[in-house]
């Protein structure tokens, strides 16, 4: 409020340090309308305020009846001059959506009011300090510039705003990567770039330096004009390599919020999905059973996913809430949506196997043999626990045994040492026992004497 407004100001005075200014600055042609003074002084806590001093300085900066007010962006050397046919109703709102910087590094709440108070789109450009950063914040600077005062741009860091990026889409394996949202309001719809190289290639460098700043104006424009749908969290698809490395492992297979949509809709074959909270109480026991289960699920052609809700989404309408700490279990028809078929979902959260295998036999196809495959179920699980306990048995024997030897050493040591310390301070059996006998020899000769 201390600062001063409406102050003449001369060309010089106006040009010094805006490049490097933190904040905006507003200069009016002498003799501009009460209502441009009125619109500048509500925003004071925004923007700077100035006037040209004489009609030669306004002449030197473009200033004229038609533009009589010209704004400078903080760390910018351009200005921008307030359109002629722009109403008076806008005017507070253009002027604001140019005394912010074109992009800045928010952190907290209070540092991303500014843009809150714009009313726009919200971009966020996030990065983890790598050598790339400078190439992305450049591209990104120059797509805003095309963009002001339809879109706000914000830098974030990719690891203290972790929960940002996955809310809005992004694969964890891709950075710098760029998002929108169209408010910075938590349920507002994002929509993920996806176009960003993945850190595994060698392209991040060129795509920053060359192809960014014209694939960011398309996914801008595709963006506001409704021609995107909303993107969800989601972890990146795995690769082949990956699906094969899983295979060795397990016959579950992982769903992410990105391949929802074919799986649930498009899948070839029946599909068993286990939905689950990243907190759920039983999580080791309820895994060992369901990667026991695929395999024999899989005889009839049932295909059994795994979806961590922790980390990834499924679109509005595929599939229902879950309860935060709970396990829920759909059943996919094959060809659902061209078959006008429904998902159906086992109502009882955290159920028992029996449950999900009589919930299979009232939806599948196939005629399942519920009670044999619950049998052998159960059976592979005791036998691979029995397993687990002999492994962590064995492991904790090998620790205790060691400790064992260990101590038995040590005793060992104490003992010896005790031994040779008793030789040194007594004389030996025989030496004493023949001390004994030659005493004696003496006492008898003397006696006989």
């Amino acid at each position: 409020f201390a600062r001063k407004q409406f102050a003449p100001t001369s060309l010089e005075e106006v040009q010094k340090g805006r490049n490097v200014s933190e904040r905006a600055l507003a200069v009016l042609r002498p003799g501009a309308s009460a209502v441009l003074r009125s619109a500048l002084h509500s925003l004071r806590l925004r923007i700077d305020s100035a006037v040209a001093q004489d009609e030669p300085t306004a002449q030197k900066l473009r200033l004229t009846e038609g533009q009589p007010l010209l704004v400078w962006t903080p760390g910018e050397s351009s200005v921008s001059f307030l359109p002629e046919n722009l109403l008076s109703s806008s005017l507070e709102s253009w002027v604001l959506a140019r005394a912010v910087p074109l992009l800045a590094a928010t952190r907290d709440f209070e540092e991303d009011e500014p843009y809150e108070e714009l009313g726009l789109p919200v971009a966020r450009l996030f990065m983890k300090n790598e050598q790339h950063d400078d190439l992305a914040r450049d591209a990104v600077r120059d797509v805003a510039r095309r963009f002001i005062g339809r879109v706000a741009f914000i830098e974030r860091n990719a690891s203290a705003k972790a929960h940002e990026w996955q809310q809005h889409g992004l694969p964890g394996d891709s950075f710098p990567a760029f998002a929108v949202g169209l408010s910075l309001a938590h349920n507002t719809s994002r929509y993920a770039f996806l176009g960003t190289p993945s850190n595994r290639s060698t392209g991040t460098d060129a795509f920053w330096r060359d192809a960014a700043r014209e694939k960011l104006e398309v996914f801008l424009e595709d963006t506001l004009n409704g021609r995107l749908k909303p993107s969800v969290m989601s972890q990146a698809p795995p690769t082949p390599e990956e699906n094969l490395a899983q295979a060795a492992v397990s016959d579950v297979r992982r769903l992410v919020g990105r391949t929802c949509h074919r799986i649930v809709e498009q899948s070839t074959s029946e599909v068993l999905i286990e939905a689950f909270d990243e907190w759920r109480r039983d999580h080791s026991k309820r895994t060992l059973q369901t990667d026991l289960l695929a395999p024999l699920l899989g005889r009839w052609n049932i295909s059994v996913y795994r979806l961590d809700l922790g980390y990834n989404e499924c679109p509005s309408g595929l599939l229902s809430q879950v309860s935060a700490g709970y396990s829920a279990y759909f059943f996919v028809p094959r060809d659902a949506k061209r078959r006008g078929l429904k998902v159906q979902r086992l109502k009882k959260l955290d159920p028992k196997f029996d449950k999900v295998l009589s919930f299979l036999r009232k939806h599948s196809e196939v005629r399942l043999d519920s009670a044999a495959i619950l049998a052998e179920l159960e059976t592979k699980v005791r036998n691979r626990e029995r397993q687990q306990w002999v492994s962590e048995f064995l492991q904790a024997w090998g620790l205790r045994e060691s400790l064992a030897v260990g101590a038995i050493g040590v005793l060992g040591f104490f003992l010896a040492r005790m031994r040779q310390t008793r030789t040194r301070c007594h004389p030996t059996d025989e030496d004493g026992h023949a001390g004994h006998r030659e005493a004696s020899s003496s006492d008898t000769a003397t006696t006989s004497q």
